[in-house]
C-alpha cells in the first residue's frame, strides 16, 4: 500500500493535515537513513556533521579544521542531487549518509543515538575547531559521564550546568540508558508533552513549567531533557572548554550560529549568521556552490546587509572580526 493512502482525507484542519502528511513523507527517509547508518563501519572518535541545503560553502571550511583529528561522517539532510554529487567529487574521503527529504534535527539525532554502538560526537557545520587537541580531550569519556563538550549553559538559580550541542561527544551507553529509563528522546519538549516519570524527576531538581532550564525559552531544547535526567541520576559532563556565550574563542573553538536562515536578520544573533553566510559565499571559489546558494536564497552581498542593519553589524564584536579575518585570509 502506498504511504499516501494512509493520509486522512476527512475535513481535518488543513494545518494538522499538512503536518501528518509531512510526517508520513519522512518515514521512508528515516528508514533509509537507519539502513545507511547500520551499514557503516563503526570506529572510535567518529563525529557526525548534519548538513543543510546551501550550507556546503561553510561546511567545507569547517571540515578543513577537524579532518585530521577524527573521523567525520557527513549527513546530507535534504540537500539537492547536485550538492550530493559535489560532496562525492570534492570530499570523497568523508562517508556520506543521505536523506533526500529534510528530517527534523531530533529525528537524525535519534537515529544516531539508537543505531550507533560506540561513543560518538556531533558538530555543527558552522563550528570551527581551531585547536585540534580539544577533540582528543573530548573523546575519552569515563563510565559516569554523559557527554563531553566545549560550550555550556549555566542556570545559577537551579545550580545546573548542561552542555550546548554545537560540539559535543556522547557516552553512548549512558545516553541510551537515560532514554530507556525515562522513555524520552532527543526532541524539543513542551512541558505538556513530558511524561509523568520524567516530570517527577525534574521536580526534584526544581525544574517545572514556570521554572525552565533556560528561562528565555518556554520549552526544553533539543537533547536537554536527556541531559537534565542524566544529572538527576548522578551522571556528569566533562567540559574541555567552558564557553558560555555561544561563540567561543577564535584561537580554540568558534561557533557562528543561525546560518541556516541567511534570509533572516531580525536581531544581532540572526544577523551574525546571515552576514557570515554571505561572507563565506563571497570567499568561496567554487562556482557550483555559489550557484546553488544564490538560487536558493538570492541573498545579496554582505555589504548590502551591513548597510541595511548597521546597528547589528556594530555589535558583531572584535572576536568575530579576528576570527573571520584569519579564516578568510
Amino acid at each position: 500500500m502506498e504511504l499516501s493512502a494512509c493520509v486522512p482525507t476527512t475535513d481535518m484542519p488543513s494545518r494538522r493535515l499538512e503536518l501528518i502528511s509531512r510526517a508520513i513523507r519522512r518515514l521512508p527517509a528515516r528508514w533509509s537513513l537507519k539502513r545507511q547508518l547500520s551499514a557503516l563501519t563503526q570506529v572510535e572518535r567518529t563525529y557526525f556533521v548534519v548538513l543543510m541545503p546551501a550550507s556546503l560553502h561553510i561546511a567545507e571550511l569547517a571540515m578543513k579544521k577537524i579532518e585530521r583529528e577524527c573521523r567525520v561522517v557527513l549527513v546530507s539532510n535534504g540537500l539537492s542531487d547536485e550538492e550530493n554529487e559535489w560532496i562525492r567529487e570534492n570530499l570523497p574521503d568523508y562517508p556520506l549518509l543521505i536523506s533526500q527529504v529534510p528530517l527534523h534535527h531530533h529525528q537524525v539525532l535519534n537515529t544516531l543515538l539508537r543505531v550507533w554502538r560506540l561513543d560518538f560526537g556531533i558538530m555543527d557545520y558552522d563550528c570551527f575547531v581551531m585547536d585540534g587537541s580539544l577533540i582528543h580531550q573530548m573523546s575519552s569519556p569515563d563510565e559516569n559521564q554523559l557527554a563531553a563538550a566545549t560550550f555550556m549553559f549555566r542556570n545559577d538559580s537551579l545550580g545546573i550546568v548542561t552542555p550546548e550541542t554545537f560540539l559535543i561527544y556522547f557516552q553512548i551507553n549512558n545516553m541510551k540508558r537515560i532514554m530507556r529509563k525515562y522513555k524520552v528522546d532527543s526532541r524539543l519538549y513542551r512541558w505538556d508533552k513530558i511524561n509523568d516519570q520524567a516530570k517527577a524527576a525534574l521536580a526534584e531538581m526544581g525544574v517545572n513549567e514556570s521554572n525552565m532550564l533556560e528561562p528565555h525559552k518556554d520549552y526544553i531544547d533539543t537533547l536537554k531533557l536527556i541531559f537534565l535526567l542524566g544529572v538527576r541520576d548522578g551522571l556528569h559532563f566533562e567540559f574541555v572548554a567552558r564557553h558560555q556565550d555561544g561563540r567561543g574563542d577564535p584561537a580554540s573553538v568558534y561557533h557562528i550560529g543561525s546560518v541556516a536562515k541567511p534570509h533572516v536578520s531580525s536581531d544581532t544573533y540572526s544577523y551574525r549568521g546571515s552576514y557570515f553566510w554571505r561572507q563565506a559565499l563571497e570567499h568561496s571559489g567554487d562556482e557550483t556552490l555559489r550557484a546553488v546558494a544564490i538560487s536558493r536564497f538570492d541573498p545579496g552581498t554582505s555589504l548590502d546587509l551591513e548597510r541595511e542593519y548597521s546597528e547589528f553589524h556594530d555589535a558583531l564584536g572584535d572576536d568575530y572580526f579576528a576570527f573571520t579575518n584569519e579564516l578568510f585570509s
